[in-house]
C-alpha cells in the first residue's frame, strides 16, 4: 500500500479524488502544492476548485486561447481535467486531473511565431513576384549602364595615359582598338564578359597603370565573383581619376553565409565628402540586390606596410561560435550577423574543433559553451586555446547556473561569462567590452527554484554532493570522492530533500539536472 500512495504521490500531475459530496477523497502530493498557489492551504472541496477556476485569485490567470489552462506565479502552466469516475464499491467519484503543459505553450507560441514569420514571408514574396518584370528590366539596364560607364571609363584613362606616356605607334593602334569596343558597345551590339572575371578585373587595372594586390579566397558563386570583380574596377577607375594613387589593396573574407571584401588604395584622401556618381551608384545598387551592404569611408594616405593591420582588427572583429544546441546556435550566429563591425568567422557544434579553426582562420573573440557534442569540455577547450593564442577572447556563454561552472571559467583563463538567459543587448555588451580589455564576470550565478528552494539556499557542501548525485554516484562513491563520512552524505542529501520537500534523492538529482542547477561536468 505503502508503495502505491509513494507512486501516487510521485506522479507528474496533480490529481485529486472527490466523493459523492464533494470532499477530497485522495490528493496527491503536487494537487497539494496547486492548491497552496490558489488558496494559500490545501484544495478542501469540488466546490471551492471549480469557483476558483471560474474565478482565479490574483497572481493565477486563464488563458482566454485555451479553455481549461492557468498561468500560475512560479511560471508553470497547468491544464485542468474534470471526470466522472466509479470505483470498485460502486461509488461515484470525481476525479480532477491538472497536467502540466508548459513545454507544450511554449512550442504553441513558437509555432505562431514561425506562422507569422512565414506569412511575413509570403507577403514579401507576392510582392517580389507582382514586381519582378519591373526589377528584371530595371537589372538590365543597370547593367548596361554599368558596362558603359566601365568601359568608357577604361578608354579615357587608357587616353590620358597615352598623352602622358605613349610614343608607341602600335601602343596607339591598340588604344584605337579600343576605342572601336566602347563604340560597338554603345551600339548594343556588347561583348562577352570573360570567364575569370577577377583576373581581367587585374588585368584592365595593370593596363592603366595600376596594380591590384589581392589576399584571401574570392566566393566560387558566379554572382558574387562578378559584384566583386566590379567593386574592384569600379575602385581602380576612381583611385586613378580622384585620388592620384596607383596601388589597391583588396582581401576578401569568408565565413558562415556571407563575404566580406575591404578594398584600399594608396591615393590622396578626398578634400571634401564623397559623393556618389554613376559608377558608385550602380554598384550600390547591385549590392543591395545582391542582398549586401557597401561602406564608403576615407582616411589619410595607406601604404602597402600598413594594410594588412588596417584590414584586420580595425574594421572587423572575426567571430566563432561553439555551440551544440542548434537553436542557441542560429541566434547566437543572428546576433554577431546583424552587429556592425562583426564577421561570422565559423560556427561548430563541438569544442574539439575551434583550435583547428583558431589555427586555420582569422579569430579575434570565441562564444564558447560549456557542454557541446559528443560531451566535449568548452572549458578545457578554452585553456588549450588560450595557451596557443591568447590574443583571441573568450566568453563563456552558458545556461549552467551552478557556481563551479564560473569558478572554473575563471581559473581556466576564459576573458569573461554570460548567461543565455540574457539578452542580445547584453551580450554585445560583454562582448564589447571584452575586446576592450575588460573582464565580465558576474558576482554570482542567476537564482532559480528547485522543488520548494532557492538554488541560492544550498551550501557549497550540499551542491558538492549534489553533482556526485547527478553522476549517478552511491553514497558510498560519494563519501569516497569527496573524502568525508558516508554519513555526512546523507545528512546533506536529506538536508536538500527538507529544503526542497522531495521524496528521494533520485528526485533530486533529476529536478537539479532540469533546473540546471548543476550537470554532469564533461569529460576532460
Amino acid at each position: 500500500m505503502n508503495v502505491i500512495k509513494e507512486s501516487f504521490d510521485n506522479l507528474p500531475a496533480a490529481v485529486c479524488i472527490f466523493n459523492d459530496k464533494g470532499l477530497v477523497r485522495l490528493m496527491n502530493h503536487r494537487m497539494l502544492m496547486v492548491g497552496a498557489m490558489f488558496f494559500g492551504s490545501g484544495v478542501q472541496t469540488l466546490g471551492e476548485l471549480q469557483a476558483a477556476l471560474k474565478q482565479p485569485p490574483a497572481g493565477v490567470t486563464a488563458d482566454l486561447a485555451m479553455p481549461g489552462v492557468y498561468h500560475f506565479p512560479d511560471g508553470s502552466i497547468l491544464r485542468f481535467s474534470e471526470r466522472k469516475i466509479t470505483d470498485r464499491d460502486g461509488q461515484r467519484c470525481t476525479e480532477v486531473i491538472a497536467s502540466d503543459v508548459s513545454a507544450l505553450m511554449e512550442v504553441r507560441t513558437e509555432l505562431h511565431r514561425e506562422n507569422e514569420r512565414l506569412d511575413a514571408a509570403n507577403q514579401k514574396l507576392r510582392k517580389l513576384g507582382e514586381d519582378l518584370a519591373d526589377i528584371i528590366r530595371e537589372e538590365e539596364i543597370l547593367r548596361m549602364k554599368i558596362r558603359v560607364h566601365d568601359d568608357i571609363g577604361y578608354s579615357l584613362l587608357s587616353v590620358r595615359r597615352a598623352f602622358w606616356q605613349c610614343d608607341d605607334l602600335s601602343a596607339l593602334h591598340a588604344l584605337s582598338e579600343q576605342w572601336r569596343t566602347t563604340i560597338r558597345l554603345l551600339h548594343a551590339e556588347g561583348r562577352e564578359p570573360p570567364g575569370d572575371v577577377l583576373a581581367h578585373a587585374k588585368l584592365r587595372a595593370k593596363e592603366l597603370g595600376a596594380e591590384v594586390t589581392f589576399t584571401g579566397t574570392i566566393p566560387e558563386e558566379p554572382g558574387a565573383r562578378e559584384l566583386f570583380s566590379l567593386a574592384i574596377r569600379e575602385c581602380t577607375f576612381n583611385c586613378l581619376r580622384h585620388a592620384g594613387g596607383s596601388r589597391l589593396f583588396a582581401d576578401c573574407r569568408i565565413g558562415c553565409r556571407q563575404a566580406i571584401l575591404t578594398i584600399t588604395n594608396d591615393g590622396n584622401a578626398p578634400e571634401q565628402t564623397i559623393r556618389e556618381g554613376g559608377g558608385l551608384s550602380g554598384l550600390r545598387r547591385r549590392t543591395e540586390q545582391a542582398q549586401g551592404t557597401m561602406h564608403i569611408e576615407s582616411s589619410p594616405p595607406l601604404c602597402a606596410d600598413d594594410y594588412h593591420s588596417h584590414t584586420g582588427g580595425t574594421h572587423m572583429t572575426h567571430v566563432l561560435i561553439v555551440e551544440d544546441q542548434t537553436m542557441v546556435r542560429k541566434l547566437l550566429e543572428s546576433y554577431v550577423e546583424k552587429e556592425p563591425g562583426f564577421a561570422l568567422t565559423g560556427s561548430v557544434p563541438g569544442a574539439n574543433a575551434a583550435p583547428e579553426l583558431c589555427r586555420q582562420q582569422q579569430i579575434d573573440l570565441i562564444l564558447m559553451d560549456v557542454q557541446t557534442e559528443n560531451r566535449e569540455n568548452g572549458l578545457s577547450t578554452d585553456a588549450r586555446i588560450k595557451r596557443e593564442h591568447p590574443h583571441i577572447r573568450i566568453v563563456i556563454v552558458t545556461s549552467l547556473i551552478d557556481g563551479e561552472i564560473l569558478r572554473q571559467a575563471k581559473a581556466l583563463g576564459a576573458d569573461s561569462l554570460w548567461y543565455k538567459d540574457g539578452s542580445r543587448d547584453q551580450l554585445m555588451d560583454v562582448v564589447r567590452r571584452t575586446l576592450n580589455g575588460e573582464h565580465i564576470f558576474p558576482d554570482a550565478p542567476p537564482v532559480t527554484r528547485i522543488g520548494t528552494a532557492c538554488s541560492s539556499k544550498f551550501t557549497g557542501a550540499e551542491m558538492r554532493v549534489l553533482r556526485c548525485l547527478v553522476q549517478g554516484m552511491s553514497y558510498t562513491a560519494t563519501a569516497e570522492a569527496l573524502g568525508v563520512d558516508a554519513r555526512t552524505v546523507k545528512y546533506h542529501v536529506s538536508s536538500m530533500l527538507q529544503k526542497t520537500n522531495f521524496e528521494n534523492k533520485l528526485q533530486l538529482a533529476v529536478a537539479a539536472i532540469e533546473t540546471r542547477l548543476t550537470a554532469n561536468f564533461p569529460e576532460e
